[in-house]
C-alpha cells in the first residue's frame, strides 16, 4: 500500500525545481523535497511511502517525445525543461502547466490506482467496520470507489456496498477454511481478490479478517460465485444513479480516524 510519494528532486535548474515542487500542492499525500540528504529522506520514510526521483533534461526533445514521462521500473520522472525553459531564460507557461499536470495526474493515478485502493481497503477495513453506520449515513463516504471492479456488471463496487454486503451475510462472510485463530466466531471474508500468484487457474484470493483478535489470513480458493453473486445483489439494491462519489478513500480514512479521535 502506498500512502503518500516523497518527491525526491535532483536540482536542475530553478523553474524545474519550482516545477517540481508545485506539483504536489494539490495533495497532501505528495511531499517534495529539494535534494534531501539521506538522512532527511530516511527520517520522513516508512512502509507505505513511494519515493519518486525526479530529473530534468536540456537536451533536445526527440520527434512526439512527451514532455515529462513517469518510470515505473526505476520509480523516477524526467521533464524536458527545452519544452518550457528557452535559452535566454524565458518560459513557456503553457508548456510548463502541461508538464506539471502531467506529473500531477501520475501521482494521483498511484495513490488512486485499484490496486492501491484495495490495499487501502483491506489495511483500514477494520476502521470502516467500526464506522460502518456512519459510512452508510453518508453518500459521500458510502459512495466511495474501493478498487473493486465487479466485472459482471461493468461497474466499481462503492465501499459502503461492500460493507452492507458483508453486514447483511455474515453467514457466507465467515469461514474457518484455511485455519483460523481460536476465537469463538469464525473469521470474516473481507475482501475477494484474483489470485495473482500463478498457484493454479482460476484462482482466487479470500481476505479475513477476526473482529475479536485482529489476525487476519489469506485463502486460495478456486469458487468465488456465492460471494460475487452477493455482492452484484447489494449493488443493485443500493446503486441507481449516483456514481461514485469525489471523496477519496484516503479522505474516508482521515474524516472517520479523526472522529474516532473525539
Amino acid at each position: 500500500m502506498i500512502d503518500k510519494i516523497i518527491l525526491n528532486i535532483h536540482h536542475s535548474d530553478d523553474y524545474t525545481d519550482y516545477l517540481f515542487l508545485t506539483a504536489g500542492l494539490t495533495n497532501k499525500r505528495i511531499i517534495p523535497m529539494l535534494d534531501p540528504s539521506p538522512t532527511e529522506l530516511m527520517d520522513r520514510l516508512d512502509g507505505t511511502t513511494l519515493v519518486v526521483d525526479c530529473y530534468s533534461s536540456g537536451r533536445n526533445p526527440r520527434k512526439n517525445e512527451s514532455i515529462a514521462s513517469y518510470n515505473q521500473r526505476t520509480r523516477s520522472f524526467n521533464v524536458l525543461s527545452r519544452y518550457y525553459l528557452a535559452e535566454d531564460g524565458s518560459i513557456d507557461a503553457t508548456q510548463a502547466e502541461m508538464a506539471r499536470t502531467i506529473i500531477q495526474d501520475r501521482l494521483e493515478g498511484i495513490l488512486l490506482s485499484d490496486d492501491n485502493l484495495h490495499e487501502v481497503y483491506r489495511r483500514y477495513f477494520p476502521l470502516f467496520w467500526k464506522k460502518r453506520k456512519t459510512i452508510y449515513a453518508d453518500p459521500r463516504m458510502f459512495y466511495t470507489k474501493a478498487g473493486f471492479y465487479y466485472s459482471p456488471l461493468f461497474a466499481y463496487v462503492p465501499l459502503g456496498v461492500m460493507l452492507k454486503a458483508i453486514e447483511d451475510n455474515q453467514d457466507l462472510f465467515r469461514t474457518w477454511q484455511g485455519g483460523g485463530c481460536n476465537c469463538k466466531n469464525a473469521p470474516m471474508i473481507i475482501d475477494i481478490d484474483d489470485n495473482d500468484e500463478g498457484w493454479y487457474d482460476d484462482a482466487w484470493t479470500l481476505h479475513t479478517w477476526c473482529p475479536t483478535c485482529s489476525s487476519r489470513r489469506e485463502i486460495v480458493v478456486s469458487e468465488v460465485i456465492y460471494y460475487q453473486n452477493c455482492i452484484g445483489k447489494t449493488y443493485s439494491d443500493f446503486v441507481s444513479n449516483y456514481g461514485l462519489s469525489s471523496l477519496s478513500l484516503f479522505d474516508v480514512v482521515e474524516e472517520l480516524s479523526i472522529a474516532s479521535d473525539r
